[in-house]
């Protein structure tokens, strides 16, 4: 017997991951949406992984349409809340070598794949 939350989290991630940017906003309702359920199976930190999973993705898609982009620009097409998170997610995704970038004073991120 499959859970119907876990599907419905299912098709959020694959819409995501085969789409073009969209940010994870219909991820995060549903997570918000089935969130206890998570908690009480004990899953919550596999659901924070999908999460961040798509996060990546969101990013690593703007690879193949832009050279350089500001982060600025990266907070808005990948739909993330802030500058900062979005700033965050992109050193992180370098410094552990899941993007081959860099980003310079002006907070300008050059994408070299």
């Amino acid at each position: 017997k499959f859970c119907g939350e876990y599907l419905e989290l299912n098709s959020a991630f694959d819409s995501n991951a085969n789409s073009e940017v969209i940010g994870i906003e219909k991820l995060k309702k549903i997570v918000e949406k089935n969130g206890e359920i998570y908690l009480k199976d004990n899953n919550f930190g596999l659901v924070k992984k999908v999460i961040t999973s798509c996060e990546k993705n969101s990013v690593k898609k703007l690879t193949s349409v832009y050279t350089k982009l500001s982060i600025k620009k990266v907070q808005s097409l990948c739909r993330f809340e802030s500058e900062s998170k979005a700033k965050n997610i992109v050193l992180k995704m370098i410094e552990n070598g899941d993007l081959s970038a860099s980003l310079d004073a002006d907070n300008v991120v050059t994408f070299y794949d």
